[in-house]
């Protein structure tokens, strides 16, 4: 029997604390006003966290690692950021997420082909 294929996924701090994704996530309900500090960055418990790294960053079940790195370049806007936060995982495989316009072109075609062509 094989292993069953995933997609890598990681997003930084710097991508958890970005203007538009803070906008995007007060008007899903994916965080209240409330939760933000008085800089305006969100203050995530470990729930939100992963809710928020499974439904916007496609992390599945929200299960991640994390990790300081030197140097990574951002998910969203691809500027690099140094001596920050970096939180990887696999990429979700359900139909919600394959429907999904974030979904990677690699985790569809594992789904539907089995690996990546």
């Amino acid at each position: 029997m094989s292993k069953k294929q995933v997609i890598g996924v990681f997003c930084t701090d710097a991508d958890l604390k970005h203007p538009k994704l803070i906008e995007v996530l007060l008007r899903t309900g994916l965080i209240k006003q409330e939760d933000l500090k008085p800089d305006g960055t969100p203050e995530l418990s470990e729930e939100k966290l992963q809710i928020i790294l499974h439904h916007i960053f496609g992390f599945n079940k929200g299960w991640y690692e994390k990790e300081l790195i030197h140097s990574q370049k951002t998910f969203l806007t691809g500027e690099t950021v140094t001596d920050s936060y970096r939180y990887v995982g696999t990429e979700r495989q359900d139909k919600d997420w394959l429907d999904n316009v974030l979904c990677s072109q690699e985790t569809r075609e594992i789904v539907k082909w089995g690996t990546v062509l």
